[in-house]
């Protein structure tokens, strides 16, 4: 997903139009991510957080 994200702001910065593959529903769908969790560690102990990514996430 970096990778294609890099793609994505790479065409956006250089005014260039979107691949295909930006357009495409499947890839929208593929993408709409609705949760994001992750877990942060250091010295003092570790976090685990979550948070939803789009208007209709939890």
């Amino acid at each position: 997903e970096r990778h294609l994200q890099g793609l994505r702001q790479a065409a956006t910065a250089a005014g260039e139009p979107l691949p295909e593959i930006f357009l495409d529903p499947a890839y929208a769908q593929a993408t709409h991510f609705r949760l994001c969790t992750l877990q942060v560690r250091s010295r003092e102990g570790c976090w685990l957080l979550r948070g939803p990514l789009v208007p209709d996430g939890y």
